[in-house]
Parts: C-alpha cells; sequence; structure tokens
C-alpha cells in the first residue's frame, strides 16, 4: 500500500467524513499508563494507509486542528463499520472510555479468527503470518516515543497492522464462505461485541 505518514489535517477530514457504509479498517497506539492516543492509522481499501499522530513526541497536539480530525474520526466511526484487531478488549474501549467516540457496527479480526479457529493463537502477529505473505513486523514498534524517530516509527509500526488486518479480513471472509454457517457464526460474534 500507499503509507501517507501526517497528511494534512485537511485531507484526513475529508477522507474520513467522505465515507459511508464501508469497512474502516483502523488501529490504534497509546500509552500504557494513561491511554493517551499517540497516533492512529486507517484505511478504507487497503491501498492507501493513513498515518495520523494525534500527539507528536513532545506530547503536544500533532495537529492545530485536531479537534476536527477528532470530530471527522467519530462521524466515520458511526457512518461505517470500524475493523480492529483485539478492538473488543482495547481500541473500541479507549475510544468510548477515552475519548468519548463510541462504537456502533464493528468487526474485530480477533473474534473472527477464534470463530474459524478456536483453539489456536489469535495474536495479529500469528494471524499474519498465518492468512497473508506479510513479513513478520510486531517487533518494529519503538520502544518509545520521546523523538522524531520513534514518533515515525511507531506511526509506521500502525499502519503496517492496518494493511496486514485488511488482508487478513479479507482471507477470513474468502475462508469463512466455505464453511456452513461460519459467516453467520462471525456475524453473530460481532453483534454481541456493541
Amino acid at each position: 500500500p500507499q503509507y501517507v505518514n501526517c497528511p494534512p489535517a485537511d485531507e484526513v477530514v475529508k477522507v474520513l467524513e467522505g465515507q459511508t457504509g464501508q469497512h474502516l479498517y483502523f488501529d490504534i497506539e497509546t500509552d500504557y499508563e494513561e491511554q493517551n492516543l499517540q497516533c492512529f492509522s486507517f484505511t478504507f481499501d487497503g491501498k492507501v494507509v493513513y498515518n495520523v499522530p494525534v500527539l507528536d513526541f513532545r506530547y503536544k497536539p500533532a495537529y492545530s486542528s485536531l479537534p476536527y480530525i477528532m470530530r471527522a474520526l467519530a462521524v466515520a466511526v458511526k457512518r461505517n463499520t470500524l475493523v480492529a484487531h483485539n478492538g473488543a478488549c482495547f481500541d473500541y474501549i479507549v475510544l468510548g472510555y477515552k475519548y468519548k467516540i463510541p462504537v456502533y457496527s464493528v468487526y474485530d479480526t480477533m473474534v473472527g479468527m477464534h470463530r474459524c479457529f478456536p483453539t489456536i493463537e489469535k495474536s495479529l502477529g500469528h494471524c499474519t503470518s498465518y492468512w497473508t505473505w506479510q513479513p513478520f513486523h510486531k517487533d518494529e514498534d519503538s520502544r518509545g516515543y520521546q523523538t522524531p524517530e520513534q514518533m515515525k516509527q511507531r506511526m509506521a509500526y500502525c499502519g503496517k497492522d492496518v494493511f496486514t488486518m485488511f488482508l487478513i479480513k479479507r482471507e477470513i471472509d474468502k475462508y469463512a464462505k466455505t464453511v456452513i454457517g461460519l459467516e453467520h457464526s462471525i456475524a453473530t460474534a460481532m453483534v454481541g461485541i456493541t
């Protein structure tokens, strides 16, 4: 895919608010202490992945128009199906609890993987190796967020999570068509998340 790091704020707003009824593939990176959103990445089509900083490496707002970006994110979450890996236990909770962005229609690739194969590992790294030919990237996250290089590294990592998740969902959907009742089972699980 084409990765767009630190896209212009007006472009982020336009892309997020311009889609309805699509799958919004989404991932966040936060600090561990307070779940402050450092960056998020998203794509609708798997061709262009936007890596959007929320806080810069000094923990200042990355954009002067950050409220408009967060509003556009809330609009996109409401109008589309939000796809995340382990979203039910992390991303959706952080969005709702910390940022007051409720989720509506969701798809969690970890839950989808569990419905396909209940007894095997469901981490994003394992799902990536199981469903795709993408190289392993789960060791590429920065260990801090205190320099421009670490900030860039974290955004790149987040973007790769989104792209591999896009590929994983596509493969789970294909596989589910081959097992009687699996599509319905997955859809039922997703309704239970919200």
